[in-house]
């Protein structure tokens, strides 16, 4: 199949710009003009390639990371893959535990408040102690 720009974008879900930055970063290749003058021609490798990218940013994966676990995929390099995908599984099981522990504290401090404070409330409180200049 041979997509225009604007249908590239439109199949994966994204706009114009974002196809042209990728293309920038060397995420996307940028097809050469035809000699004849009209429209650059994309393939489904390309979209498949978006897809791809798209995918991969949904799992959490940065752009400089996705540009690395693309040339793995290209080459084949399954243990290099693997490797990244793991790494990346680290990073959000940590952040996972910060947002848990962040959470249970809003909870708390949510709990110490009842409302209504005449005089001291609580959060003001809680928050000057924490924000307090060392």
């Amino acid at each position: 199949m041979k997509l225009t720009i604007g249908r590239l974008a439109l199949e994966g879900g994204v706009g114009i710009p974002t196809i042209r930055y990728y293309q920038k970063r060397g995420l996307l290749s940028l097809p050469k003009r035809p000699s004849h003058g009209g429209f650059r021609v994309y393939t489904d490798a390309d979209l498949k390639r978006l897809i791809q990218i798209r995918e991969a940013q949904k799992l959490g994966f940065t752009l400089s990371e996705i540009a690395t676990l693309l040339a793995h995929l290209d080459t084949r390099r399954c243990d290099a893959v693997k490797d990244l995908i793991s790494k990346k599984h680290q990073q959000l099981t940590q952040q996972l535990a910060e947002l848990r522990a962040a959470q249970q504290h809003l909870s708390d401090l949510n709990g110490a408040c009842q409302g209504n404070c005449i005089g001291v409330c609580p959060l003001i409180q809680t928050f000057s102690r924490t924000l307090q200049p060392g």
